[in-house]
């Protein structure tokens, strides 16, 4: 399933009510959140999550590069830098 823009909000709560017709999520939207705050309210809405959560914190801190791709499709540097740009934009954003 794809969520883009706004469906990057709406696709989670579909996938959470119809969780059985979902394989995969891609999202694709902006977001004014850091990138942990934004991990951090994904995996409140899915059971487990935040065994999820808990796991891909400790792989990022690690760089623990193949835990990472086989669970979540992305590489500790990808998150690191992530964090950098939300923040950025924050600043810039609040200027």
């Amino acid at each position: 399933m794809n969520g883009w823009s706004e469906g990057a909000i709406i696709a989670p709560l579909f996938a959470k009510k119809y969780l059985d017709m979902v394989d995969a999520l891609i999202l694709c939207g902006y977001s004014n959140m850091n990138i942990r705050d934004l991990q951090k309210w994904q995996c409140s809405k899915i059971e487990g999550g935040n065994e999820l959560l808990e796991k891909c914190f400790s792989a990022i801190e690690g760089k623990d590069d193949e835990w990472l791709m086989n669970n979540m499709g992305l590489m500790s540097e990808w998150f690191s830098e992530s964090i950098i740009i939300s923040q950025a934009i924050m600043i810039y954003c609040h200027h």
